[in-house]
């Protein structure tokens, strides 16, 4: 049996106002500005999959988003069309980047440009603090307690949308492969900070063994 899926809810915006409380009903009080002219047409799609919620959001006019965090997740964020270089605390996104996942961050402030199509994965946290704990580098955490972004490779990058592309797609059952995602979460930490190579096979072993306990397995 695949991964419990909640039903693709798709919504259109066509307003700032609007799509501020949208995002209202996933927990998120921010302030939404459009900061370019014209007649706003925006789409937010949300699933959720387990207990991880999947969103992206495509817009045609340039957007400001500002306000707090959810503390109950941490989101992974990454534009689903590269050649956009928005920006996130007032600066540029890094090409091919992920980004948003800073636990010592309290709000978000980024900028989008019109024609905007990005996603958010939001991971419950205590999620991620169960796959750091099979890092015995500690690089996991270590990176997302300094760093809000991290720059992946073309093919990573990829592999980022396919599983997002999964999960939103109309057509698709929906649920999110969580054997999939955890590897693709620390083979892209090892990428950024080359030193975790020395411990990817514990970190491998490590997570077969607690997948096959149910620690980090799917719930029905």
């Amino acid at each position: 049996m695949g991964p419990y899926s909640s039903q693709l809810k798709t919504h259109r915006f066509h307003s700032a106002i609007e799509a501020a409380e949208l995002f209202r009903t996933l927990g998120f009080t921010w302030e939404i500005i459009q900061l370019s002219a014209g007649a706003l047409d925006g789409v937010l799609k949300i699933r959720r999959s387990i207990d991880i919620v999947c969103l992206s959001v495509q817009c045609n006019r340039c957007m400001l988003f500002h306000g707090g965090r959810n503390s109950d997740y941490v989101p992974f964020c990454l534009e689903m069309n590269a050649v956009f270089q928005h920006r996130v605390r007032g600066e540029p996104v890094i090409p091919f980047g992920l980004y948003g996942f800073h636990l010592n961050l309290s709000d978000v402030f980024f900028q989008t440009e019109a024609g905007a199509n990005f996603s958010i994965i939001l991971i419950p946290r205590n999620r991620i603090q169960q796959l750091g704990a099979l890092d015995p580098n500690g690089v996991l955490m270590e990176s997302i307690n300094i760093t809000n972004n991290i720059q992946l490779s073309p093919e990573m990058f990829q592999s980022w949308i396919q599983l997002v592309d999964g999960v939103l797609n109309d057509h698709s059952s929906g649920g999110i492969d969580t054997d999939q995602m955890n590897a693709l979460l620390l083979e892209s930490v090892r990428a950024h900070w080359p030193r975790t190579h020395l411990g990817s096979s514990v970190i491998d072993q490590s997570l077969r063994d607690r997948e096959r306990s149910g620690a980090l397995g799917r719930r029905k």
